[in-house]
């Protein structure tokens, strides 16, 4: 995995030095679609038959993106065109605070409650083709996204006594992000199609943190309790060795990619376990 982000370094470089413009900011793209790969490879044989089925139902007219892997950013792609009825489905606000502030409450319809509502459109014998595929494409990116430390987190201070939207109002110096959240949505690196092959970045991020390293955890199908990991890690180290206003340290960058990836590989992991369990 080492040249991988030696590569991504470079990109890093290469793009800023020369303001090249065609390179996407990506744990959008990058990592919603190395959750899907990851999964993909771990499916089984009858589950890999009906998410392609599925994927192809929702892509309908646009066959270059009716695959499993490119249905990973559709959840985002609704958005991008102002279909915004799903926004509060991609992050739950837990909050918590450093200097004992109130806390707010949390809203009921969140990413926890999207993708247990995934889960049962998908299992029911009741849904329609057009149903499961909708919430197939919501799942695989709602289990994405809720890996992600700062959807499922936000910050409660005197600065900030409603909370810091999950790091978006914890402004930072950062040539790749003006705020912590949209650190963190880079922090997989730059992602060019032409440069970076995704099954080898897939396939090395396994490499580097394969299924048994994480024992029970991978088993574990509950979505409160993936939030609650991503909290604490919030809590542990996203907040911590950054200031507010303050540039970001190579050292923070470092160490925060190798927890992205290893939060992205235990996400495809568990989206392999629920599909299969559901779609067995």
């Amino acid at each position: 995995m080492s040249h991988v982000r030696s590569l991504v370094v470079l990109i890093f470089s290469v793009c800023f030095l020369s303001f090249f413009p065609l390179i996407l900011f990506a744990w959008g793209a990058l990592g919603h679609q190395l959750v899907a790969q990851i999964a993909y490879e771990h499916l089984t044989p009858s589950a890999v038959v009906r998410v392609n089925q599925l994927a192809d139902n929702l892509m309908k007219g646009n066959a270059a993106a009716a695959n499993f892997i490119k249905i990973a950013t559709w959840a985002d792609d609704l958005r991008s065109n102002d279909v915004t009825a799903f926004n509060g489905w991609h992050f739950i606000n837990q909050p918590f605070s450093p200097d004992g502030q109130p806390l707010p409450q949390v809203d009921y319809e969140n990413v926890v409650w999207a993708i247990l509502q995934s889960e049962k459109t998908l299992a029911s014998p009741h849904s329609t083709e057009d149903q499961k595929a909708m919430f197939l494409g919501f799942l695989v990116h709602f289990v994405g996204d809720i890996h992600q430390p700062l959807h499922v987190s936000t910050r409660v201070t005197k600065q900030f006594p409603s909370g810091d939207m999950g790091g978006n109002d914890f402004l930072i110096q950062s040539p790749i992000a003006a705020n912590l959240h949209m650190l963190w949505d880079h922090m997989l690196g730059l992602y060019n199609d032409s440069a970076l092959d995704l099954r080898t970045m897939a396939s090395q991020i396994e490499a580097d943190y394969p299924m048994q390293s994480f024992g029970s955890q991978v088993q574990d199908m509950d979505p409160m309790d993936w939030a609650t990991e991503g909290l604490a890690i919030a809590k542990t180290f996203v907040y911590n060795g950054v200031q507010f206003g303050a540039p970001v340290s190579q050292q923070y960058m470092t160490a925060g990619q190798k927890i992205a990836e290893q939060r992205v590989a235990l996400a495809g992991y568990r989206l392999a376990c629920v599909l299969n369990q559901i779609l067995q």
